[in-house]
């Protein structure tokens, strides 16, 4: 019955759903869906690759065990599919727009893009600065290439509109966003007409948006611990919810430290799951729903938000952790003042290079220095600006 109910909302792989910007002429494969073909073109992308050496909350962090932006990104496609799956709507868009959505990350995470930003609107210059879900859309739209005569990934309508309702965790204004994305409205209103940014995300897209606040806050927890910079008793002490699970884990098996944070952080995220799942499908069965479908109880939603708070308070803003920011932001700001004189024009690759120097006008010289340093990776970020700071000496 519940599947029956779910399907109705389900995002179906046909027209319009399945148009694309352009057209690529007959299939090559006969075994792989629309919205297969997508999240397959976000992973054989150089985007995706990168993502390996880009900063989900540690920049630089001394351990092979913390999340980067790409482990980060596998696990909120994980939970996104298991999601969708539960509820009756299409695993695969689900998915395709949970790889995607954070294509668009300068390195050093959100440290590099507030940086990015606040430089791209010095003296006024491009008003909309920089943003990562945005640049995404750019990405996914223009920047990267696979092998026919457009630039782009040439992905569905279904999974562009996913991502240009995406928001994720990071509050920010709607009309201001509508502003910022306006620019990607033709190509979506060509390929399906029934568009309208004012109406709720397609189911699908939920499922990656809400993942994404899974993941982000139960394991950004998880690495705070293992950096030590945050413990279990202060964690206990502050959120209620988390304290109630860790003691029903310690009566009932006898584990280790480490073995105890491996399965507390494995139970809160299926709880979390879980709850999602069950007051989606009440929601759906009820029609009670005006906007967001998919989304917490009222009662999960509180618990969400005391451990958001905890980790502001104790994880985020620690001086270790801001101190790391600042040295971020200085690496970003090298690269940005520096990379356009005509001496270091050379550290640049031939195709930004090119396309830099022909380009006329200076907002858009900008735009195009800011996509070269923000497909940059961590590490390619800092040799770059240590060697720009060793050549001006």
């Amino acid at each position: 019955m519940k599947k029956e109910i779910s399907n109705k909302y389900i995002t179906r792989a046909e027209s319009p759903h399945s148009n694309r910007q352009y057209e690529e002429g007959k299939s090559s494969s006969r075994w792989r869906g629309a919205f297969q073909k997508d999240r397959d073109r976000i992973i054989y992308s150089r985007a995706f690759r990168r993502l390996m050496h880009k900063t989900q909350v540690f920049i630089r962090p001394k351990g092979d065990h913390f999340r980067t932006r790409l482990t980060h990104t596998l696990e909120v496609a994980v939970i996104a599919r298991s999601i969708a799956r539960a509820i009756g709507v299409d695993e695969d868009l689900s998915e395709a727009i949970a790889l995607a959505h954070d294509l668009g990350h300068p390195p050093f995470g959100h440290a590099g893009e507030e940086q990015l930003h606040n430089l791209m609107r010095k003296d006024g210059e491009n008003p909309s600065g920089f943003d990562h879900n945005v640049q995404t859309l750019r990405i996914v739209t223009k920047l990267e290439l696979i092998g026919h005569n457009f630039d782009g990934l040439n992905l569905t309508a279904a999974t562009l509109e996913g991502l240009l309702k995406h928001h994720g965790v990071v509050e920010r204004d709607e009309k201001d966003d509508e502003k910022k994305l306006s620019c990607f409205f033709p190509i979506i209103k060509k390929i399906m007409p029934s568009f309208d940014f004012s109406k709720p995300a397609s189911l699908e897209a939920q499922c990656a948006c809400i993942a994404d606040e899974i993941a982000y806050n139960h394991h950004d927890l998880e690495d705070g611990l293992r950096a030590e910079l945050i413990t279990l008793e202060q964690v206990c002490d502050s959120v209620p919810h988390i304290k109630e699970r860790y003691d029903a884990i310690n009566n009932s098996k006898r584990l280790n430290d480490l073995r105890h944070e491996r399965r507390l952080i494995s139970d809160l995220i299926s709880v979390s799951v879980e709850d999602i799942i069950t007051t989606t499908i009440q929601q759906m069965e009820d029609d009670s729903f005006t906007n967001e479908c998919v989304s917490f109880s009222r009662e999960q939603d509180e618990k969400n938000k005391k451990l958001k708070f905890f980790l502001h308070k104790h994880l985020y803003e620690r001086t270790e952790v801001e101190s790391e920011r600042v040295k971020a932001q200085e690496i970003i700001k090298c690269l940005f003042t520096t990379l356009s004189q005509p001496e270091n024009m050379h550290h640049w690759d031939r195709k930004s290079r090119e396309l830099y120097i022909s380009t006329p006008h200076k907002n858009k010289k900008r735009r195009v220095l800011a996509d070269y340093i923000a497909g940059m990776t961590d590490n390619f970020a800092t040799r770059l600006a240590e060697k720009l700071k060793a050549s001006k000496n």
